[in-house]
């Protein structure tokens, strides 16, 4: 029943579908960082090698809201490396 949606850092996004677009194309960005940094700590490389290598697949960086704005995916990924 959502009908707008107003997120840090982001415009607000309005109409049910969009918003579920935008939530679900965010929940894939961070959960493919997530899995990607475990991923790779989990063979060996440090947090820099895998903040200079992991690269967003297309069909999530493409969307607008996922592009680099507050930060990027290198500073993501070492801050999921991190935690």
């Amino acid at each position: 029943e959502v009908e707008v949606m107003y997120a840090m850092h982001h415009w607000p996004v309005w109409g049910k579908d969009k918003v579920n677009e935008h939530i679900s194309t965010q929940r894939d960005m961070y959960r493919f960082i997530n899995d990607e940094t475990l991923r790779m700590a989990n063979q060996g490389y440090t947090m820099l090698e895998i903040a200079e290598q992991i690269k967003v697949p297309d069909a999530i960086a493409k969307n607008f809201s996922n592009r680099g704005y507050y930060g990027s995916i290198s500073h993501n990924v070492k801050a999921t490396y991190v935690m």
